[in-house]
């Protein structure tokens, strides 16, 4: 399908694990993985495949040519990121979520083995194509409940930063510089023309009530 999926691990050893929210999230186990040797895709990694009749095959040791594919795709993925962080103004934190923010992307554009379809209609012929964003773009909120508001003459809404789409929602994900988080939220406007600026900057339009970077 082309489809592509990203996961960051803390630890090599966590491979499993996400492997396991992979399938999770696809919503069936596949027969057959094809990767390199390293170590995380033996022991724990190699016997769930085996109790679930997952074929591995690997490639020869420094032979990625063998993985052309997911080689050619993880290079695609990092210049993309790279270009939406340094774009974004956001600090290298946010790196992997600009990774993820250019598989979303990706996965909604006609590939060449594709020709009529994309990645994401492959992968989940229900889903709808989300509207793209640009990583980074400033995100006006409607605050709920309504009592967080402060007053009914009080500005309804804050300003956050989108960062991407919730792989398990329907909401943008958006950071809140007040209080650090990322949540999904709907009920989102975008200005797409501003990024943002660790000096604290803010768009010449926005309200003085909606957040203090």
């Amino acid at each position: 399908t082309r489809y592509m999926y990203v996961q960051f691990v803390t630890h090599k050893s966590d491979a499993l694990a996400a492997f396991k929210q992979y399938i999770q999230y696809v919503g069936y186990t596949p027969r057959h993985v094809h990767m390199d040797n390293a170590g995380e895709h033996m022991g724990v990694f190699a016997k769930f495949c085996l109790d679930k009749g997952i074929t591995q095959t690997f490639i020869c040791p420094y032979g990625h040519e063998q993985n052309a594919i997911v080689e050619r795709r993880m290079q695609l993925l990092k210049n993309a990121g790279r270009a939406a962080l340094l774009e974004s103004g956001l600090p290298p934190a946010f790196y992997g979520r600009a990774l993820v923010h250019a598989a979303h992307i990706e996965n909604q554009l006609v590939h060449p083995v594709l020709p009529d379809t994309t990645p994401q209609q492959q992968q989940f012929p229900d889903s709808k194509p989300h509207q793209p964003v640009v990583f980074g773009s400033a995100a006006y909120l409607t605050v709920w409940p309504q009592q967080k508001r402060g007053g009914v003459l009080k500005y309804p809404g804050q300003l956050g930063i989108y960062v991407g789409e919730s792989k398990y929602g329907t909401g943008a994900l958006i950071y809140e510089p007040l209080t650090g988080s990322i949540l999904p939220r709907r009920d989102v406007r975008y200005d797409q023309h501003w990024r943002y600026s660790a000096s604290g900057s803010i768009p010449a339009n926005a309200c003085s009530q909606c957040v203090s970077p």
